[in-house]
């Protein structure tokens, strides 16, 4: 059947995203842009929206927090599990000038927050299954990102993998929970370049089976067909699949 297409102009008037463009209630409370041009293409089995969005830099639009910054590829599926609901991804190649435009959006002064330069995040998202929650961390260099993280191991170890326990988040953790909506959780397990907190154990443990059995989102059939239509990388990457989709539009 012929797809059909359609184009639509979004002019954001006030701090509340309409429609409803994420499965996030955190960042539908945000005026996303000013404004947003989309094309739709409804074919029988898919249905594509791509677009652009503008905003001044007096504004008060959520896009402005990546501004001056380059979006980086998207990783997080890599140590995903196949079975999660919806994961956020939020990429950016310099963690100080992504820093302080989120401060600025929340009207919070830079000089109030203490000087724990994270300058090797370069990733940042959440994941979640129908109970489950993960805040995830990307960094160039693991091992200097752990250092400045207050901790202390657990007992517990998986699959040769240690579980550990954060005695006290840094401030940019718990701004990171603000932005996804997210908790930052009191265990958490190091896999590759990825730090990956949870407060459930279990979820950690299946992260990690997943990710050394290489069943991760990442390698599944049906996100390697999304990500055909995908920038290679992105300043904010959005996925649920079709039980938060439905969730999403009905």
């Amino acid at each position: 059947s012929r797809n059909n297409m359609a184009s639509v102009l979004f002019h954001h008037k006030t701090n509340f995203s309409k429609p409803l463009l994420f499965n996030d209630s955190t960042f539908n409370a945000q005026k996303l842009s000013k404004y947003t041009l989309v094309d739709i293409d409804i074919s029988q089995h898919k249905i594509l929206a791509n677009g652009i969005a503008t905003a001044n830099d007096s504004s008060a639009s959520f896009i402005n927090i990546f501004k001056n910054t380059v979006p980086q590829e998207n990783k997080l599926p890599h140590v995903l599990p196949k079975s999660i609901t919806s994961f956020t991804s939020i990429t950016f190649d310099d963690f100080d000038v992504f820093t302080n435009n989120f401060l600025a959006h929340n009207g919070i002064d830079v000089r109030d927050k203490t000087a724990i330069h994270f300058e090797n995040i370069i990733e940042i998202g959440q994941a979640n299954t129908s109970s489950q929650q993960a805040l995830i961390i990307r960094s160039i260099d693991a091992a200097n990102t752990l250092s400045k993280i207050n901790y202390k191991a657990t007992s517990n170890i998986y699959r040769g993998k240690t579980i550990y326990t954060l005695e006290k988040p840094p401030s940019f953790f718990i701004d990171c929970t603000a932005i996804l909506n997210s908790k930052y959780g009191n265990y958490f397990v190091t896999i590759a370049d990825y730090i990956v907190f949870s407060n459930d154990i279990e979820f950690l443990k299946s992260i990690i089976t997943n990710h050394n059995n290489k069943t991760t989102l990442e390698n599944s059939a049906s996100y390697s067909a999304i990500k055909l239509e995908l920038s290679d990388a992105s300043s904010l990457l959005v996925y649920g699949n079709h039980i938060t989709l439905n969730e999403l539009i009905n």
